[in-house]
């Protein structure tokens, strides 16, 4: 027995099961473009329903027209998320909107979050303003990350966003105005 060829190679051959090699397989999978289902954006209101303070100046000052929505960012509302484009402004409350640019763009392994916290009526900067950003996956928990805006000036704050797989990420951001609390989520689409 000890000198028999068929019971060294079955020793020195390891043994996979199906399950272990599933369970080798699995970090591969988690980690291709595919990474299951993906939060639906509902397209935006047009610009003549939603009046000029809604439409991102930005996108108009640079082409005189409109450009398509993002598919890459959208703004979470009463449980829905609508297309947003990048530079877009969202209501924050009587007389402020926020205008966010996610940066570069389309987002990449490390991305920006730039707020701009103006008034709605003049777009001046809105001063006392303090900035948290938590954010997470949406469909896989790999916990949460949470920082403090960086104030780069009046009204303007930067937060780094460090994706660690290609997927949908909730953004939910608190801005402490004046007046009390602001809770706004993105949901910011990072894929290749």
């Amino acid at each position: 027995m000890a000198g028999d060829p068929a019971v060294v190679i079955s020793i020195m051959r390891p043994q996979f099961s199906i399950t272990a090699l599933a369970m080798l397989a699995l970090p591969l999978l988690a980690c291709s473009v595919e990474t299951g289902p993906s939060v639906e954006f509902k397209p935006a209101a047009t610009a003549s329903t939603t009046g000029s303070a809604e439409r991102p100046a930005a996108t108009e000052a640079a082409t005189g027209e409109e450009e398509p929505i993002s598919p890459r960012l959208g703004f979470v509302q009463n449980g829905e998320a609508t297309a947003l484009e990048n530079g877009g402004r969202v209501p924050l409350g009587e007389g402020t909107v926020a205008e966010v640019f996610i940066a570069p763009y389309p987002p990449d392994w490390q991305t920006d979050v730039h707020l701009f916290i103006l008034d709605s009526e003049t777009f001046e900067p809105v001063t006392d303003v303090e900035v948290e950003l938590e954010y997470e996956m949406v469909y896989m928990d790999h916990g949460i990350d949470g920082l403090p805006g960086t104030k780069v000036s009046d009204g303007h704050y930067v937060m780094p966003l460090d994706f660690l797989m290609y997927g949908d990420w909730s953004v939910d951001t608190t801005v402490q105005l004046p007046e009390g609390k602001k809770h706004l989520r993105f949901i910011v689409k990072f894929s290749p």
